[in-house]
C-alpha cells in the first residue's frame, strides 16, 4: 500500500487548491526537502522547507507546532495537510468517546485552543495567497460568496410517533412533574398536532425564504442508540413530507444508521430511501456522527455518496478538519482525496445545550455562533448548521428556539446564499446556485 510521504501530500494539497481558486495550481515535491508553489503553469518563488509529520511522535508534534504562526516550521502545505486530512485523529484510534468517536476535547485543535479557527483557509489564503497576489499573480476564489446549507437530521419522525401517548403524559406528570407541560402535550394529542413532525422546521425556513435539507433514516436503531423507525410503515407519510420539502425548494438524503460502516450496509441504505422516496439519494450525514477516518470516505463512495455533511464533533462547535469550505477529503486507505465532497458540520444544536457536551446559556450559544459565522463570512465559506427537528418545546429544548432563530437571522443580516444539497453538488461541480435542482 503507498505510504504517507511529501509527494502524497502535495499532491493531495494541490487538489485542495484547485477545488478553492481559478487558477490551475500544482505543488512540486523535491527530495531535497522543499515543496515549491506552480501557479498557472509558473514556477513561483514561493518554497517551503518540509516537515515530515508522519515522521514524527505526538509528543514531538505537540512540541513543534507553533500556535503563533500556525506552523510546523515553515512547513505551510504539510500543515495544511495535516489539519484537512485530519491526520491526528487518524494516528489517534484508541482515543474514543461511549459511541465509539473520536471526541473533539482530544484533537489536536482543541489542545491548541483553535477548534473555532480554519487553519487550512488560513494559511492557504493569509499566506499563499498573499504572498502571490504580493508577487503579481492574480489569484481568484472558485466560489467568492459565504453560503448557508442548514440541515435537519431526523431521528424521529415526530414526538407521538416514537413515544406512547400516555407514556408522555405520564412522563410529564410523574417525572418531570411539569403540568405545563402536561397540558400542553394532552392539547396537541386532541387536535392532531405533532410539534416535532418536520413541518414546524420547514415553516420556520419558508418564512424566511431559506433552504433546507432533511436526512432521513432508513432503518431503526437498535439498542443504545437512538432514534430510527420503519420506512416501509410509514412510507406515504415519508413520500408526503419530502414533497413539501422539494416544493419549498428544499432537499432530502440519508441519515446513515449506526452500522452503516459494515459491509454493503450504507448502500443498502440508500437503495432502501431511494425506493421508498422514488427518488436518487446523494447527500448524507451519520447518525451520533459516527465516523472512522480510515473507512468512512471509501465506504460513502462505494454507496453513491457524492455529498457527506458528518464532519463535525459531537462535544465541540468548530472546525473538525481545519476548514470551512467544501473539499475533497483524504481517504487514508486510498492514500489520495476522495471523490466525496465533504461539507464540514459546524455547529449541532445538541453540541450547545447538552450537559455532556458544552452545556452553553442560550446566550452564551447565539454568541459563539455568531463568532463562527463571522469568520466563514470572511473566508467566503460554508456554514452548515444541524438542528433536528425535535430540539423545540420538550426536554428543556423550550427557550432553544430563540437561539435558532437568531442564527438563522443572523445569517440572513449577514447575507449569506441559502443552498441545499444538491445546490452544493453543482456549485463544486462548477455551477451556479441559482440553477434549479
Amino acid at each position: 500500500m503507498k505510504e504517507l510521504c511529501g509527494s502524497v501530500v502535495a499532491e493531495y494539497v494541490s487538489v485542495f487548491l484547485n477545488d478553492q481558486f481559478q487558477n490551475k495550481f500544482n505543488i512540486e515535491f523535491d527530495e531535497k526537502g522543499f515543496y515549491r508553489i506552480i501557479t498557472d503553469g509558473t514556477k513561483t518563488d514561493l518554497v517551503f522547507k518540509i516537515y515530515p509529520f508522519w515522521e514524527k511522535e505526538k509528543v514531538d508534534l505537540f512540541k513543534d507546532f507553533s500556535p503563533q504562526t500556525l506552523l510546523f516550521g515553515e512547513d505551510v502545505p504539510g500543515t495544511v495537510f495535516f489539519f484537512l486530512s485530519g491526520y491526528f485523529e487518524y494516528i489517534s484510534p484508541d482515543k474514543k468517546d461511549v459511541w465509539g468517536n473520536f471526541p473533539g476535547k482530544e484533537s489536536f485543535q482543541e489542545k491548541f485552543g483553535l477548534s473555532m479557527v480554519p487553519v487550512a483557509d488560513l494559511l492557504t489564503e493569509e499566506v499563499i495567497v498573499k504572498k502571490l497576489n504580493g508577487a503579481g499573480f492574480d489569484i481568484k476564489l472558485r466560489n467568492n460568496r459565504p453560503l448557508f446549507f442548514l440541515t435537519h437530521d431526523v431521528d424521529l419522525l415526530g414526538y407521538y410517533k416514537a413515544n406512547s401517548r400516555l407514556k408522555v403524559l405520564a412522563g410529564d406528570i410523574l417525572k418531570r412533574k411539569n403540568i405545563r407541560e402536561f397540558f400542553g402535550n394532552l392539547s396537541n394529542m386532541v387536535s392532531g398536532n405533532d410539534p416535532c413532525e418536520v413541518d414546524y422546521v420547514l415553516s420556520k425556513s419558508i418564512s424566511r425564504n431559506l433552504k433546507s435539507t432533511f436526512f432521513f433514516m432508513a432503518e431503526k436503531n437498535s439498542g443504545k442508540y437512538y432514534g430510527g423507525y420503519d420506512i416501509s410503515k410509514y412510507g406515504g407519510y415519508l413520500k408526503s413530507k419530502t414533497d413539501l420539502i422539494i416544493k419549498a425548494a428544499g432537499d432530502v438524503g440519508l441519515h446513515y444508521g449506526v452500522n452503516h460502516l459494515e459491509k454493503n450496509r450504507l448502500k443498502n441504505e440508500v437503495t432502501s430511501l431511494e425506493k421508498v422516496l422514488g427518488r436518487s439519494i446523494k447527500s448524507g450525514r451519520a447518525h451520533y456522527l459516527i465516523f472512522d477516518s480510515a473507512k468512512s470516505f471509501g465506504e460513502y463512495e462505494k454507496s453513491g455518496i457524492v455529498l457527506d455533511s458528518t464532519g463535525g464533533f459531537s462535544d465541540i462547535i468548530g472546525f473538525r478538519f481545519g476548514t470551512c469550505k467544501l473539499f475533497r477529503p483524504f481517504d487514508f486507505c486510498a492514500m489520495k482525496a476522495s471523490s466525496v465532497i465533504e461539507a464540514p458540520l459546524i455547529i449541532m444544536d445538541g453540541t450547545l445545550k447538552d450537559t455532556f457536551f458544552m452545556n452553553l446559556s442560550c446566550e452564551k450559544a447565539v454568541e459563539l455562533s455568531k463568532e463562527l459565522i463571522d469568520t466563514i463570512f470572511k473566508y467566503s465559506g460554508v456554514f452548515t448548521l444541524l438542528w433536528h427537528n425535535t430540539s423545540f418545546f420538550r426536554d428543556g429544548w423550550n427557550r432553544w428556539e430563540g437561539v435558532y432563530e437568531s442564527i438563522l437571522d443572523y445569517t440572513m443580516e449577514k447575507k449569506f446564499v441559502s443552498v441545499n444539497g444538491r445546490d452544493i453538488i453543482n456549485i463544486f461541480d462548477g455551477g451556479s446556485y441559482e440553477k434549479d435542482t
